[in-house]
């Protein structure tokens, strides 16, 4: 069905049965079923130029549909299949909220320091355009490096003996696995950039996360990186929270450290404030290190051609994302200069 098809026939059913329709990537739900599906996940409703109008519409990206149907059940929605690319859902109200509506932006300019000067509000949309721009660049120079590794093994009469061929095998072998990482990393990032809220409901032993994550991946280190823990929470000390967004932050914050973290140390520390509820973390590393003049934009970090600022980016947006979604703040420690330290906190 096209978008108008969808609007029609939601219309015609006096906006009761809602559509979430496949278009490309993505699982979408337009006008009354924008708005259901925003007050049963959080989704954002966005506002859309097409030719013959615009449209409202919310959407998620395709590889999460059973997850958002479930969703959508538990919030006392009637759900039904009709085949790979079409879903219905019923009994959430559909009702226009202009509220809740995200207006679409102007077309960025040439450069992003152009494009924000131009329009200052949307600067943090701007700067994401130009991160998956540089995402895709990544991924092609990946992709070229792999062509070029395979026509190798695939020319007749080469004459590569075994070690050789076992050599572009690992080229190309690093290479996937790295495109798959990133590719992974930016599916995950669009979920929770479209995500509004996540639920808070979570009762989570704030020191047995955080003992379960450093022991996970205590095991993939550098040779001589230590990982260390250290509480000063008490024992049994819980906070009520989403226990998923959590567990994302502190493996991608402490993954991102070891990678970087050739000698010395990765530690994660946790303490209180005294304001009940209130918990703080500390991810630090005595790695290379970010430029002193960029440590105040580092999870803003498009416009930067580093290998290491540039890998590391959509690690720490996505961090900056999942944090905000707790109802926390991330920053890093501007005067910590043995490294890299990053701070971020969430409150109960």
């Amino acid at each position: 069905m096209t978008e108008k098809e969808v609007i029609t026939r939601q219309e015609e059913n006096g906006n009761s049965t809602f559509y979430l329709i496949r278009i490309g990537l993505f699982f979408k739900a337009y006008e009354h079923g924008a708005f259901a599906l925003h007050r049963a996940t959080g989704y954002a409703v966005k506002r859309r130029h097409r030719k013959t109008g615009c449209l409202l519409q919310a959407g998620f990206p395709a590889h999460v549909i059973e997850a958002v149907c479930r969703k959508l059940a538990d919030q006392g929605a009637e759900v039904r299949k009709i085949n790979d690319e079409t879903w219905t859902f019923s009994g959430i109200d559909g009702t226009p909220d202009d509220a809740v509506v995200e207006e679409p932006m102007a077309a960025p300019a040439d450069t992003p320091d152009a494009a924000m000067a131009m329009h200052p509000a949307d600067s943090h949309t701007i700067v994401r355009r130009y991160l998956y721009s540089n995402v895709f660049h990544e991924l092609k120079t990946l992709l070229n490096g792999i062509t070029g590794y395979a026509e190798m093994l695939a020319v007749p009469g080469a004459g590569l003996d075994s070690d050789e061929k076992t050599g572009l095998g690992r080229h190309i072998l690093k290479r996937t696995r790295r495109m798959t990482a990133i590719t992974d990393d930016m599916i995950e990032l669009l979920h929770y950039e479209l995500l509004q809220r996540v639920e808070l409901t979570d009762r989570v032993a704030v020191n047995h996360i955080c003992r379960q994550v450093t022991d996970i991946l205590r095991n993939h280190t550098q040779r001589g990186v230590q990982l260390h823990f250290d509480s000063r929470l008490p024992a049994d000390f819980t906070v009520q929270t989403n226990e998923e967004c959590l567990t994302k932050v502190l493996c991608h914050l402490l993954d991102a450290s070891m990678r970087h973290t050739s000698a010395g140390s990765v530690s994660l520390s946790v303490v209180g404030n005294g304001r009940p509820g209130h918990v703080v973390f500390t991810v630090s590393d005595t790695g290379m290190g970010f430029p002193a003049a960029r440590r105040d934009v580092v999870f803003d970090m498009i416009r930067e051609t580093d290998e290491r600022l540039k890998t590391t980016g959509l690690n720490l947006m996505l961090c900056q994302r999942l944090v905000s979604l707790l109802g926390g703040t991330i920053s890093i420690d501007r005067h910590f200069s043995s490294g890299t330290r990053i701070v971020f906190d969430i409150n109960n």
